[in-house]
């Protein structure tokens, strides 16, 4: 796609489909979920920056292709 917009919003479901838990996030910006490029496969998952969060159990994502 050419539109810029487009391969944003591309990098960012690459980036969720790499997730392999999810943190107990409180506050985010909305569009906080960074883009991961086409060819980030070996690549670590970039994290996602959050104004505020608490530790916590990380709930397990069923059927994702790591871990």
């Amino acid at each position: 796609a050419a539109d810029p917009a487009i391969r944003h919003a591309a990098g960012q479901l690459r980036t969720v489909l790499r997730w392999t838990k999810l943190p107990v996030v409180h506050d985010a910006a909305p569009d906080a979920i960074p883009v991961s490029p086409e060819d980030a496969s070996s690549a670590p998952v970039p994290r996602t920056p959050v104004i505020s969060g608490v530790a916590g159990p990380e709930i397990k994502v069923v059927g994702s292709n790591r871990g």
